[in-house]
């Protein structure tokens, strides 16, 4: 058990040094972008970005993660991954060649015949994909996330040295098609690279049926998650302007990107270091606590940030042209961060052999969402982002039901552990209170100054968290190996 700590440490330190260096490249990109490209430009990218990540969650078939659940040997999981390989690409080819042909009827679909060719290419992703989806799980599968690291760093800084020069010549929306292109290149040809697993000519339909019986229910998780992360931007998409999808796609990106940056880092380490540990539920439970604990401490001051000082991260990011940033970024960032106090909740499900019960929860939450966001979307875009966030939070009741009853977690005992966070940010949220109160507010310097008197009394409210947060720092930096929080 011991060891397996000390795995969790190193993945989790180099997984969050990966996801700081990859996602810290991607707030710069988007401001340079920004400043040259529209709305309207990213909208033209947008709907192909919708259609390509639908084909890549169908042409994985779950089993990427089937690789890091199921308990096989080391020669069952070679087999296996062989197996998996072969189906991914030969789903790949088909679904690229009905990309192909189906362009045209997408691209009507939006209103934006302008993007039949940006579909075109940007669908040669499904088949790059398909080439390091079984390698990269077997990395995750072994906690390596150093080389992960090395991955995630260079495919995130190809597209933004592709991108960012490009867009300056005046070539608009192409520039953000190359760089998309170009980082998926280079991430299936280093995970080729460091990847000690290859591929090979092998078929058994048995192991075929025994992980796809097993990847349907994370297929129909991913479908769900993907239908739930989409359908507002098909919505907006299909009922308001190319102009529209672009303010909101970026905007809400932009939070997403910011507020998953320690989820984004911790989710892999977490799914698989839980897998590994589902047998043992006190192990389960307390590391699936301080995981959740360590989450929110990060995303709650940063939703409360999103939600006084939206307006000035669209100026600093966006500038002039992105009018109505703001608010979207004020909305979508509060809530996207106070959900998290569920978040994680499916990752618990998917590693006790439970992925259904997450397709549950979203199927449920999609039979609101869908009505909600087609009645609002014709009443303008703010109340759309309004609408979207309050169904996002309805969720909550049905994942607080599942995790007391399967993951032996419930909402007191979840509240309980989180209590001094959330004291923290009431505390937070005073003391901004007090500063706008006291101090004139109506300049760039001023509002920094506000952010950092916030972080101030954050803080101060979780000095009861001071042994808790010491002995997590500790075990990242390796100096600490026990099980103990």
């Amino acid at each position: 058990m011991a060891n397996l700590y000390k795995q969790v440490a190193s993945a989790s330190k180099w997984s969050t040094i990966a996801e700081i260096s990859s996602r810290a490249i991607t707030p710069v990109s988007l401001i340079l972008l920004a400043r040259v490209l529209t709305p309207e430009d990213y909208g033209v990218v947008s709907v192909a970005t919708i259609v390509v990540s639908f084909t890549q969650m169908i042409s994985d078939l779950g089993f990427q993660n089937a690789l890091i659940q199921k308990d096989y040997d080391e020669k069952k999981l070679s087999k296996a991954a062989s197996v998996g390989f072969l189906a991914n690409m030969f789903v790949a080819i088909i679904l690229y060649v009905l990309i192909f042909v189906l362009a045209g009827p997408l691209s009507l679909l939006f209103g934006i015949p302008e993007s039949v060719m940006v579909i075109r290419i940007m669908a040669i992703q499904i088949i790059l994909n398909s080439l390091n989806s079984i390698q990269t799980g077997l990395i995750q599968r072994a906690l390596n996330f150093k080389i992960l690291f090395y991955i995630r760093l260079t495919t995130t800084l190809i597209p933004a040295l592709v991108s960012i020069p490009l867009a300056y010549t005046g070539i608009s929306y192409w520039a953000l098609v190359a760089g998309a292109l170009f980082g998926s290149l280079a991430n299936t040809v280093v995970v080729w690279i460091r990847s000690p697993w290859k591929p090979r000519l092998f078929w058994e339909l048995k192991l075929f049926k025994e992980m796809i019986g097993f990847s349907l229910f994370n297929m129909a998780e991913t479908f769900a998650l993907w239908l739930a992360a989409w359908a507002d931007q098909i919505v907006v998409g299909a009922v308001m302007t190319a102009s529209a999808l672009g303010l909101y796609r970026t905007s809400t990106n932009l939070v997403n990107v910011l507020v998953n940056l320690l989820l984004s880092a911790i989710l892999p380490v977490l799914f698989s270091t839980l897998s590994r540990l589902q047998s043992d539920e006190a192990a389960f439970r307390s590391f699936f606590q301080n995981a959740n604990k360590i989450i929110c401490m990060i995303a709650f001051p940063l939703g409360i940030g999103f939600l006084f000082f939206g307006e000035t991260v669209a100026a600093i990011v966006f500038g002039s042209k992105w009018n109505g940033a703001g608010d979207i970024i004020r909305i979508w960032g509060f809530v996207s961060a106070i959900s998290l106090v569920y978040g994680v909740n499916g990752i618990g499900y998917r590693a006790k052999g439970k992925p259904q019960l997450n397709v549950i929860v979203i199927c449920t939450n999609m039979c609101i969402l869908l009505p909600a966001i087609i009645i609002s979307a014709p009443y303008g875009l703010l109340t759309f982002v309004a609408v979207r966030s309050i169904v996002k939070l309805l969720q909550a009741p049905a994942h607080f039901y599942y995790g007391k009853k399967y993951l032996a977690i419930s909402f007191v005992q979840t509240i309980q552990n989180l209590r001094w966070i959330f004291a923290a940010s009431g505390l937070m949220a005073a003391g901004y209170v007090v500063y706008v109160w006291l101090i004139p507010y109506d300049t760039m310097m001023a509002q920094i100054v506000g952010a950092l008197f916030c972080c101030v009394f954050y803080f101060i409210g979780l000095i009861p968290e001071r042994t808790f947060i010491r002995k997590t720092i500790n075990l990242f930096l390796g100096r600490n190996q026990s099980a103990e929080s």
